[in-house]
């Protein structure tokens, strides 16, 4: 058995031959380490993020983490509640040697993590599909709110809100937040910042404010006096990192109130500590709901919107058809409007835009959960009036319209794809992981 003290003085050798990659030998007598460690398409140099295996106290990770600090291996993150490890600076080679010991569950490359949307322009502009948006010539401010209370296609132009939100805290995981916009009237702030880059949670690109305007926004959005928390955690360039938004789910599981909702509009390939993490979330009483994400694959391809408790939303268009660049499979959970719909921008505090994504499909699910938890906190509760709802008025995850993306397509209005779609009919609900008490490519 390897000493518990075999992880600090493997990487302690290490530094002596620093930036040497290790041989077709080394990697032949150390089957172990290759087999925990894990790589990414989008990995970013010299990054990892290391889980322990269940039963490694967190002092005695943190203890860990201090040790390898000593010798000049930088813990960008130490993880409190998300996830049972940390995230840290490495060669290639040290990597391999730290997921050799016995206590590493596995060691995986940090990667990349981007926005969920398709298409985002400000309402002065032209869209990139050759349109100019108006906002503001419609009497619903856009069809997909009035979409959430019509049994059919056809609309009515009108959108009964049934509640507000009130008192209800939504983190909203993206680039940002515009606080300062009149359409949140004062309900939106900075509460966390990954990014570090001088701008102190405010949204430099727009979708969070968008996102958020989606949410609750007093025009656009669905729970309209809902509290907006901005969780910055992609930059000017909707990028960021998976050990990044980790961190940020660590935050929220730590100083979140109980219930709040999460709403994660951004992903990327699959991604083992990214999933732990907002499963993590979800059993400590948050309801997560996320983007299933724009690059027309099974969504189990792609995290976290592949985490099977997490509520899971995908695009449709105005003809009630999936969206032709939406994600899909067995976890997603409802399809709502996500293309061509109007919302906040931070071009100025009255700033418009229009977008299609499902980052812009699923806000409305968000807000819905906020409405919910304002009248009962209770989770189950909560769950089973928005499924109840959205299958009501078809939005559910039994597809209404024929779509040739979908392997195996689909035969029309009410009718549901069996062989990739799920059917959530009442009494067949995705259950929550306990305890409930009710959280862009």
């Amino acid at each position: 058995m390897r000493s518990k003290f075999f992880l600090v003085a493997a990487i302690a050798l290490s530094l002596t031959t620093l930036g040497s990659a290790p041989t077709l030998a080394q990697e032949a007598a150390d089957p172990i380490g290759q087999q925990k460690l894990r790589l990414q398409r989008r990995a970013i140099p010299n990054r990892y993020i290391v889980k322990f295996r269940d039963g490694i106290t967190k002092s005695e990770i943190a203890q860990i983490a201090k040790d390898l600090g000593a010798h000049d291996r930088p813990i960008l993150h130490l993880y409190k509640q998300a996830l049972n490890g940390f995230a840290i600076r490495l060669s290639a080679q040290q990597a391999q040697e730290l997921a050799q010991d016995e206590r590493v569950e596995y060691v995986e490359e940090d990667a990349r993590m981007s926005l969920n949307q398709v298409d985002l322009a400000p309402c002065s502009s032209t869209a990139s599909d050759g349109h100019t948006p108006n906002c503001v010539s419609q009497t619903v401010p856009s069809w997909n709110i009035d979409r959430l209370n019509q049994s059919t296609p056809t609309l009515d132009s009108n959108y009964t809100q049934v509640g507000t939100g009130k008192n209800v805290n939504v983190y909203i995981v993206d680039t940002g937040i515009l606080t300062t916009h009149t359409d949140f009237q004062g309900r939106a702030t900075a509460a966390y910042d990954a990014i570090n880059d001088g701008n102190g949670g405010t949204d430099c690109n727009g979708h969070g404010t968008f996102t958020a305007g989606l949410i609750g926004g007093s025009t656009y959005g669905v729970a309209k006096e809902a509290n907006l928390k901005s969780v910055r955690v992609l930059d000017c360039t909707g990028e960021g990192t998976a050990s990044d938004i980790i961190a940020a789910i660590d935050w929220i599981t730590t100083n979140a109130p109980i219930p709040s909702v999460v709403n994660m509009s951004l992903g990327g390939e699959a991604n083992a500590p990214l999933d732990t993490a907002v499963q993590n979330g979800i059993n400590a009483g948050y309801v997560y709901v996320l983007a299933a994400g724009n690059d027309n694959v099974d969504v189990s391809e792609v995290s976290p919107a592949r985490v099977p408790s997490a509520i899971t939303v995908g695009a449709r268009d105005n003809q009630d058809s999936q969206a032709v660049f939406s994600n899909y499979g067995d976890l997603v959970d409802f399809y709502l409007p996500g293309v061509d719909v109007y919302s906040d921008f931070n071009n100025s505090n009255t700033g418009q835009a229009i977008g299609s994504g499902t980052s812009f499909s699923a806000p409305l699910v968000a807000g819905l959960f906020a409405i919910q938890l304002e009248w009962n906190p209770d989770l189950t509760v909560a769950k089973q009036a928005i499924t109840n709802s959205l299958n009501a008025n078809g939005l559910g995850a039994t597809f209404i319209s024929g779509s040739s993306s979908i392997p195996g397509g689909s035969t029309g209005y009410g009718s549901s794809n069996i062989g990739k779609l799920k059917n959530f009919n009442i009494g067949k609900l995705k259950n929550f992981s306990m305890p409930i008490v009710i959280t862009e490519p």
